[in-house]
């Protein structure tokens, strides 16, 4: 109350700023406040492709309360001497308008792929895990399939490309309990990738399969044990920022979130780069770890890394003076 009290002055408030408001709506199970949110970003957006989805995304819940009377500063940088847009909401503007024009509606093999293609044209490369990470993780998913009572969750969406992909293999695993719906849960501060990969879970027909929950990680993961309980999570996508994946690995150990046997899986380890993760990835008993060296998505004599940490037991954490997960297992 007091922030929007303070940011109804006409401020103009970045995207994380934007991203927590919402989080904090859902925390209230308030549907206009996020509501609220999505017209807001919808009437300042600088992308018209993006207003649409952010009007979808506030869906029918039309509020009878007044539109925020702050606003979001978009991304629009240009490049030096070009008045050609090309920051990071642009991007998106750009994939938006491809995936109507190309993707098959319902099919979520056919939005992958259009994804993929889309990210080989000229300025329009997206820091995804396609191509050798894709398929590293497909091993991984085969390897550890879904559980009835079990999620997955993915830190960091962006676009929604791996949680759809993670969300396919899931409703392909779950057929032996099809009262299970809720396969994955994707935490995401920023709100336009927020609302794109919302939009994209739609156009794949997984809107039913997988969620994705505005704010940052590290406060969202208490709400998965409240939504889900205990060691309910049987897979861990790291994507988000590689200096914080040790404080939410501790986080899912303090909460008792890792399920038996649950795979964490952490992409971009070395560029940008994640060296205290990967630390005590490789170095704590609670882990099975394997370490690997991937070319990085269209850009392949790019290296980077992936670690994949199978979860064996609780044990005190390697780093902070012990942040175990207690007892159980």
């Amino acid at each position: 109350d007091v922030f929007r009290a303070w940011a109804s002055q006409g401020m103009i408030v970045d995207a994380a700023t934007v991203g927590l408001l919402m989080m904090d709506g859902l925390y209230r199970r308030d549907v206009e406040a996020e509501a609220g949110l999505c017209r807001m970003l919808e009437m300042c957006s600088a992308f018209p492709e993006l207003a649409d989805v952010f009007a979808w995304c506030a869906g029918p819940y039309a509020s009878h309360r007044p539109l925020p009377d702050y606003a979001m500063r978009f991304d629009t940088r240009t490049c030096v001497g070009s008045a050609v847009v090309r920051g990071s909401h642009a991007k998106l503007s750009r994939l938006v308008t491809e995936m109507r024009l190309t993707a098959e509606v319902g099919e979520p093999a056919a939005v992958l792929d259009a994804i993929r293609r889309h990210s080989y044209g000229e300025g329009q490369w997206l820091k995804v895990a396609g191509g050798g990470k894709a398929n590293l993780i497909e091993e991984v998913l085969r390897s550890r399939p879904a559980e009835p009572t079990e999620v997955a969750v993915e830190f960091g969406v962006f676009v929604g490309y791996t949680t759809i992909r993670i969300a396919q293999r899931a409703c392909e695993d779950a057929k032996a309990f099809p009262l299970r719906m809720l396969h994955i849960v994707g935490l995401e501060v920023e709100p336009v990738h927020v609302c794109v990969a919302r939009w994209m879970l739609d156009l794949a027909g997984l809107s039913g399969a997988a969620e994705v929950w505005p704010g940052i990680a590290h406060d969202s993961l208490l709400r998965l044990g409240d939504e889900f309980g205990q060691r309910s999570a049987r897979l861990c996508f790291m994507d988000h920022r590689g200096t914080k994946f040790h404080e939410d690995l501790s986080r899912l150990e303090d909460q008792e979130l890792l399920a038996k046997g649950a795979v964490v899986i952490a992409d971009n380890v070395l560029k940008p780069c994640a060296p205290v993760f990967c630390w005590v990835a490789n170095h704590s008993p609670s882990y099975k770890t394997v370490n690997y060296a991937v070319g990085e998505f269209v850009q392949y004599f790019v290296e980077d890394w992936m670690v994949v940490a199978a979860f064996l037991h609780p044990a005190p954490s390697a780093i902070g003076g012990g942040a175990g997960g207690g007892g159980g297992g």
